[in-house]
């Protein structure tokens, strides 16, 4: 799918913002029974746009021109960034819901969830612009290579 969207970057874009749109229902939904069936399909839907952003995150390596030198140290510095989390939100999500019983401690998680979303995306648009100059500058570079090499003699 990632490979549909011309760019590994844009699907993580598109992935966030289903994270955004899919969390922001939870932030909406009443804490009422008769909606359980609307909150396991939305869970399902959320978690879609969750794992498909986790299964190429790490191939974006090669999409911003990381130097094949120091690859296993972004890998690495993505691997800390990605899975740090895992130590302390469980702790930090429980402390939520344990703070405020029932229905206002999950809608403090599902705002969290929507923060790290937007962060998320926020990266990802940045990695975008980035990529767009980088390639801009690239094309640059062997139009002056190609024009230089066309008026030597």
């Amino acid at each position: 799918m990632a490979d549909r969207c011309q760019s590994r970057t844009r699907f993580m874009i598109y992935a966030f913002m289903g994270m955004i749109v899919f969390t922001l229902v939870y932030v909406f939904l009443p804490g009422d029974a008769k909606f359980i069936g609307m909150a396991l399909a939305n869970m399902i839907a959320l978690g879609v746009f969750i794992y498909s952003a986790n299964a190429v995150f790490f191939s974006i390596i090669d999409e911003v021109n990381i130097p094949t030198k120091v690859t296993g140290t972004a890998a690495g510095f993505i691997s800390l960034l990605t899975y740090f989390p895992e130590i302390y939100c469980y702790t930090m999500v429980g402390n939520m819901v344990d703070n405020k019983p029932g229905v206002a401690g999950y809608h403090d998680v599902f705002m969290f969830m929507l923060g790290c979303a937007v962060v998320g995306l926020v990266a990802a648009l940045v990695l975008q612009r980035m990529n767009k100059a980088t390639h801009a500058e690239k094309l640059a570079l062997n139009k002056a290579a190609e024009a230089k090499a066309g008026a030597a003699p």
